[in-house]
């Protein structure tokens, strides 16, 4: 995968979990939805094993507070904690790559 395909691969894994997120746990929706989101996670571990396993973990850890996994970049800061990012971050978010914030652990997208 391409750095644009990974960036785009985790936008659509956070829009999967936000589809998740209103449906009752039991209705029909929120099973078709948990098997699309499956479904794509499952084809981005064969693409990308490290990319999935990095989501995964972070999503187990922030989900259930209902943090969002994945956030786009606005200035210099972390939109999930507010925490100024390193150079070396900001250059890689500015050079289309993804990173992890290493205050809060989410995943920042450019």
């Amino acid at each position: 995968m391409s750095i644009s395909q990974v960036v785009e691969a985790l936008k659509q894994l956070q829009a999967f979990d936000e589809q998740l997120k209103p449906l009752a746990a039991d209705s029909p929706e929120a099973h078709t939805a948990a098997q699309q989101w499956t479904q794509y996670l499952n084809q981005i571990r064969r693409d990308n094993p490290t990319l999935a396993s990095l989501y995964e973990r972070i999503r187990r850890k922030l989900i259930a507070q209902g943090k969002r996994v994945v956030v786009t970049l606005h200035g210099t800061h972390c939109p999930g904690c507010w925490m100024r990012l390193h150079i070396q971050a900001l250059v890689k978010l500015r050079a289309g790559e993804a990173v992890v914030c290493e205050h809060c652990q989410r995943i920042l997208v450019s």
